[in-house]
């Protein structure tokens, strides 16, 4: 039985039936006219009728296989069997759509999802090489479908032969491949793939082309994925069959490490920091005690143990580090094995300094303010709190390029009367790129300049308007301590303290805000107050700014404002202050994710123009060596092969011939992780339009009906053309045509006529 591409158009062969009908209707128009002559019409008749009838009936048999043609060609008929073969006029192209994201790992016994689906397009191949019609075979894995530059099929409408594809044989080049590929670290899914077939396969009528999908179709990837289903839509007018091939049997359990990053505070060498962990459970069932494995620089850091974790639940946990020299360290946290083990670990990489700077710009020489701030942050005594200040004046920020801001990890504006633009433009700067200011107002505060040049309506880096100087009276019936703090981290410290050193602060004097400020324009500037004093006046204001963070101290520490510098509080608040600030400006590497380029932008007056790069897990002799380009901020190099998670390393030259190396992690992304499955009717729900067929790895093959099948519609459309040659040429014999000599010697003789 001829099977057809396109069925519900098989309708249209009722139109098959017009010529019947016209020639029906026509006869109903006959009009009888008596004639004398009619008997020799009549004898003439006898004796010709069985000849007319016959060119008659094929003349209509003939119109009636034309208008069926058309409809045929429209349908694009298949033929099974050698005759289909025989008459087909097409190549068929198997594009193969492989999902290599890290999910595809999933093991089960001594298989696993991936051995699953290399051994479908093994099938696929194999069967192709059985047909007698021409064969070729297209090769596109996702995670090549996402890298950067474009999609790079491993192999591009190949013809399948003995050469490309043997049956139990390892030479041939597909049988080589499949034999060596393993699943990537990528997380790209269906969506990149198949968009990128798109741009592949352009209209071309000379290939029937079949697409397989072959995937272990995990519920993130397709459900209710409007992109993947318009996607499949626009595919179907380049393709005749799409078939979704599924590799996963079942959900297993699997655990991940979804982050790893440092708790905010100050990093620096010769102190002790903590870091966070975060395991989720991805399965359907509780688990028991999880044991995390920690590395740091390549050693043994100990192990950490997480309570049982609910299914398709979170936990944090934590653990202390601690580097006795600055620079690049490396910390990686990793769980015991599990069905995937790709998001069983992650990587970060922290730059240590050996003591954390910070600018203190004072508002006049003679000025205490600057000086008490830089003794809080950094008291004298055998334990250091990693943090260097630098006091300067405040012309120090008038030349970003003399004084860059960048190598302070916070900013604070102690009592500072003015700021000349240049120096207002260098700290948005700062503070948007990820810094943290702080304002401390006091009596040199010019309230005006403040709204204009650096309140800005809400636009610029001050939290809130200010109102000039304010007294906070006495007030002896009142049982209220002068600073009430919120529960915002900078004051956690105090607040589980019966007898905390706050209650004992005395504040006289403070910077009120406008009236004009209130709860609702804080709310739609994002400011918060943080701290604030008994009479209900905001003590401690803080906002977001770009990337960064800006606050305002609105009293200072000394009398007669307050007696704060007395006060043991002071000192903690103003560490947790810096701990806060400082906590914006990350100097680790771990939003790098699998795929994304690594770019180097280095000093060519420094170091040499060129690099070594080392992938995770490659010896020295496997380093890409890669040339700096020219750009605006110096020479860069970038990486962008970076297909597996872990820790990529940069090897620079100075010009004086010393090396450098400069390290980045990169991990995956943890919600690959997600084993849940879909099935078919699920897929058919979230991707309804969309044409498919769904078959499951260990049936891959295309059924014989539809494996031996040849598109017929070019013999087909051949074929019309005789049809209409052969109706025209009949039409003409079956009907009268008056003798030529005789249509001329009649338009004489009327032309004759008196």
């Amino acid at each position: 039985m001829p099977t057809f591409v396109n069925s519900p158009l098989l309708w249209g062969l009722a139109v098959v039936a017009a010529p019947v009908i016209i020639h029906l209707i026509n006869l109903l128009r006959h009009r009888r006219v008596r004639w004398a002559a009619m008997e020799f019409l009549l004898a003439s008749q006898k004796k010709h009728s069985t000849w007319i009838r016959l060119k008659e009936l094929l003349l209509l048999l003939l119109r009636m296989a034309a208008v069926a043609a058309v409809v045929l060609i429209v349908a694009r008929p298949r033929l099974d069997g050698g005759i289909g073969k025989t008459l087909g006029d097409v190549t068929t192209h198997h594009v193969v759509l492989l999902d290599d994201s890290f999910s595809m790992s999933d093991r089960y016994g001594d298989r696993s999802v991936f051995k699953a689906a290399t051994a479908a397009i093994e099938r696929i191949a194999l069967d192709a090489l059985e047909q007698s019609t021409p064969q070729t075979l297209t090769l596109l894995r996702t995670s090549r479908a996402a890298a950067q530059g474009g999609a790079a099929p491993d192999f591009y409408a190949e013809t399948v032969n003995t050469t490309f594809v043997v049956k139990d044989a390892k030479s041939p080049r597909l049988n080589e491949l499949l034999d060596r590929l393993a699943p990537s670290d990528s997380a790209a899914g269906p969506d990149v793939g198949l968009k990128a077939l798109s741009s592949i396969l352009k209209p071309n009528d000379t290939e029937e082309r079949i697409v397989y999908v072959v995937s272990d179709f995990r519920a993130k990837d397709w459900r209710e994925s409007e992109e993947v289903r318009g996607t499949l839509i626009g595919l179907e007018k380049n393709v005749a069959d799409v078939y979704f091939v599924n590799c996963a049997d079942e959900r297993r359990p699997n655990l991940a490490v979804t982050a790893l990053r440092p708790e905010s505070g100050t990093r620096t060498a010769g102190i002790n920091f903590y870091m966070q962990f975060e395991v989720r459970n991805f399965g359907e069932k509780s688990t028991e005690k999880v044991a995390v494995e920690i590395r740091t620089d390549g050693g043994e850091g100990g192990v950490a143990f997480l309570d049982p974790i609910e299914p398709g639940r979170s936990i944090t946990g934590r653990f202390s580090v601690f580097f006795s020299q600055p620079g690049q360290h490396l910390i990686s946290v990793q769980l015991e094995s599990d069905a995937v083990d790709a998001d069983n670990r992650r990587f970060t990489v922290i730059d240590l300094t050996g003591e954390a700077p910070v600018l203190v710009v004072n508002g006049a020489a003679d000025s205490p303010v600057g000086g008490d701030v830089a003794w809080a942050l950094a008291p004298a005594g055998k334990i250091t709190s990693g943090v260097a200040p630098e006091i300067v004046l405040p012309t120090y920020l008038n030349d970003p390029e003399t004084n860059p801001l960048g190598r302070f990890a916070a900013v604070y504006l102690a009592n500072v009367a003015r700021l000349d633009p240049p120096a207002v433009r260098n700290l948005e700067e700062y503070v948007r790129g990820g810094g943290g200011l702080l304002f401390i107002a006091g009596d040199r505060t010019d309230a005006e300049f403040a709204n204009s040049a650096l309140y800005r309506g809400g636009e610029g880096l001050l939290p809130a308007p200010l109102d000039g100087e304010k007294q906070l009276f006495r007030d002896r019936e009142a049982n209220a301590f002068d600073i009430l703090p919120s529960k915002h981290e900078v004051f956690q410290r105090f607040l589980n303290e019966r007898n905390s050193y706050l209650r004992d602060v005395t504040v006289n004097k403070y910077v009120g805000v406008a009236p004009a400020w209130t709860e609702e324009v804080a709310a739609r500037q994002q400011a918060a107050v943080i701290a604030s004093l008994r009479n209900g006046a905001p003590l401690l204001v803080e906002k977001p700014f770009g990337k960064g963070r800006s606050a305002i101290l609105l009293s200072m520490p000394e009398l007669p404002w307050t007696d704060w510098m007395k006060n043991a509080s002071f000192v903690i608040t103003l560490q947790q202050v810096q701990t806060y600030l400082a906590s914006f400006r990350e100097s680790i590497a771990d939003s790098r994710r699998v795929g994304a380029p690594l770019v180097e932008v280095i000093d060519p007056k420094t170091y040499v123009a060129e690099a070594v790069v080392l992938a995770p897990g490659l010896g020295e002799s496997a380093g890409v060596t890669l040339q700096a380009v020219a750009a605006p901020e110096g020479s860069k190099i970038e990486f962008t092969d970076t297909a597996r998670a872990g820790i990529y390393r940069f090897q620079l030259t100075r010009v004086d011939k010393t090396s450098e190396v400069r390290h980045y992690a990169v991990n995956t992304d943890a919600g690959e992780g997600d084993l849940a499955r879909i099935d078919e009717k699920q897929l058919r729900e979230g991707l309804g339009g969309a044409k498919f067929q769904f078959r499951s790895s260990d049936r891959v093959q295309p059924d014989s009906s539809e494996s031996s099948a040849s598109l017929l519609s070019t013999a087909l459309l051949y074929g019309l053309v005789v049809l209409l040659i052969g109706e025209q040429a009949l039409a003409y014999s079956a009907s009268y045509h008056r003798p030529l000599g005789a249509a001329r010697g009649g338009a004489v003789a009327a032309g004759g006529a008196p």
